[in-house]
């Protein structure tokens, strides 16, 4: 699914991810932090970018990527296992 929305303003990109940041009045700029220490922590990446399109234009969004890191330490432990099991 794709969003069509205004997309992040660029000065606000290079703390897109960063503790107690927001562009809200009402927020709390924890969403977006801790979403990605949750990727982090299970081996997958958050990230803001831009995609170019089969047109040539180019299309900003967050990507998520999974199985990040060797595959023998994916084989030890489970997807989602935060803590190893030894």
């Amino acid at each position: 699914m794709l969003d069509n929305g205004p997309g992040v303003p660029f000065e606000a990109r290079a703390a897109l991810f960063e503790p107690f940041f927001t562009t809200r009045n009402q927020g709390t700029g924890l969403g977006l932090y801790l979403a990605r220490e949750f990727c982090v922590t299970n081996r997958a990446e958050l990230s803001y970018a831009s995609r170019r399109e089969m047109d040539g234009s180019t299309r900003d969004g967050f990507l998520l990527r999974f199985g990040q890191g060797s595959r023998a330490d994916a084989s030890m432990h489970g997807f989602l296992d935060t803590i190893p099991v030894r």
